[in-house]
């Protein structure tokens, strides 16, 4: 990438060596490198290299978030998230928004574990998911949008909503009706998904991917579980997160509305419509 040796020369840290590693997606929004520092610790770098996709397109539409300009923020997010959370944090060392003189950028300490995959999910896991949401769910808001400036009255969300599914599905002959004011809203990642976390020994270590957490209505961390889990784990996550005194909310209401917003983001790259909102209902 341009400038990476500026970049890595100006980190509050000395670098032995910086190790490009593979992206999983061609549309991936940061270049990650691994770096080894003078005084043996190993570190991540993630820079950002691309905000163009549906999904930062609309987090931006919706929740004023320009992950470009606003990771320099980011300090108050990790801070914030790891004391709700019984998951481990990555340290974040250093962070910066876009500038002239240096692209938006991330440095965190390594964390021991491998990405999740799908087939490796056991219940103990899930189990700890639950406890993850429901400790964030503790912090609950009046209002909504950024994290770092989550100040917009709850009344707005449905005006928003409608004007964004509007542009999304402008050619699918419906009309936008959306009209329901969520009963909170609490920090939510998203593009949640097992692979933002580490597991070790068979159980989940670590979020290691905090890039897309904003304050929005807890009925849409409900409608993106129905994807997430299979009835089954969903069976044990409600169980887990009743134990840990999380209210399930009703989302029946929201349910389609909330479905396309997840379709128009792209969080799980589903490009069939019809499957998309074809997912079976589980709560509610």
């Amino acid at each position: 990438m341009e400038k990476i040796n500026d970049l890595l020369a100006s980190l509050p840290v000395r670098v032995a060596k910086a190790e490009p590693l593979a992206c999983s997606f061609l549309d991936s929004t940061h270049a990650l490198w691994r770096l080894e520092t003078l005084d043996t610790r190993t570190l991540f770098l993630k820079v950002v290299q691309n905000t163009s996709s549906p999904f930062w397109q609309i987090m931006q539409q919706v929740f004023a978030l320009n992950l470009r300009q606003q990771l320099g923020d980011y300090h108050q997010l990790y801070r914030q998230v790891s004391k709700l959370t019984p998951i481990q944090i990555p340290d974040l060392i250093a962070c910066a928004g876009h500038s002239c003189h240096c692209p938006a950028y991330l440095l965190t300490a390594a964390v021991s574990g491998d990405s999740v995959k799908i087939e490796q999910v056991n219940d103990e896991m899930v189990v700890t998911l639950a406890r993850h949401l429901a400790g964030l769910h503790l912090y609950q808001s009046e209002t909504w949008g950024c994290f770092f400036d989550a100040n917009r009255a709850a009344e707005t969300w449905s005006l928003v909503l409608r004007e964004v599914l509007s542009n999304a599905f402008v050619n699918d002959g419906t009309r936008q009706t959306f009209n329901h004011t969520p009963m909170c809203f609490v920090p939510m990642m998203l593009d949640l998904r097992w692979d933002q976390f580490l597991m070790l020994d068979g159980k989940l270590k670590a979020l290691v991917d905090l890039d897309a957490f904003v304050i929005a209505p807890i009925e849409l961390e409900f409608v993106l579980l129905e994807y997430i889990l299979t009835p089954e784990q969903l069976l044990i996550w409600c169980s887990a997160y009743q134990l840990q005194g999380g209210k399930i909310p009703k989302i029946t209401v929201v349910r389609d509305s909330y479905r396309k917003l997840l379709f128009a983001m792209q969080v799980l790259g589903e490009s069939d419509l019809t499957r998309w909102l074809g997912q079976a209902h589980f709560f509610a």
